[in-house]
């Protein structure tokens, strides 16, 4: 599969089952990964499967220059339950999310430090 420019990833954590808020990421589960070439109008919506009811925690990255790595002063991101961002990534209990089954609909706020806009993009 070619990759696309300024494509929107999206990687999944699931946690150690029975661990509390702060728990650890489970380093056993392999981290599920989305992508989705960039819309040319509205809202980027991307789907990720999840492999069932548990606790999870979610990175979105909008690649604008498409090299697979996290460029904090040229691409956009954003987590689970939008937590407040500062210099450092967020701690895992501000991001973990309770997902029960069926389909959970989510709303990702992504950030750009470099000026780049501010948007939402949904899960």
């Amino acid at each position: 599969m070619a990759r696309a420019s300024c494509a929107w990833t999206s990687t999944l954590t699931t946690l150690t089952p029975g661990s509390p808020a702060r728990g650890k990421p489970n380093r056993k589960a392999k981290p599920s990964a989305g992508r989705a070439p960039r819309p040319q109008t509205g809202t980027p919506q991307l789907c990720v499967r999840v492999p069932g009811p548990g606790r999870y925690a979610l990175f979105v990255l909008h690649d604008r220059d498409g090299d697979d790595k996290v460029g904090v002063f040229t691409d956009g991101f954003g987590f689970s339950r939008n937590p407040r961002l500062g210099f450092a990534k967020p701690k895992l209990a501000t991001v973990v999310f309770d997902f029960p089954g069926g389909v959970l609909p989510l709303t990702i706020t992504m950030n750009y430090a470099g000026g780049g806009g501010h948007s939402t993009a949904s899960q």
